[in-house]
């Protein structure tokens, strides 16, 4: 029972790091995106 609690210990971890990291990356898109959307508005404006 302790070695599968161990496993799933170790699965569980590298999830929740790709989770930060795709939570990070959205943000940083979402930035991205906003600044686009700004400059397009300077441009159109």
């Amino acid at each position: 029972a302790q070695e599968a609690a161990g496993e799933a210990t170790a699965a569980v971890r590298p999830r929740r790091r790709e989770q930060e990291a795709a939570r990070h990356a959205l943000e940083v898109a979402t930035r991205a995106l906003d600044r686009a959307r700004a400059h397009l508005d300077r441009l159109g404006g």
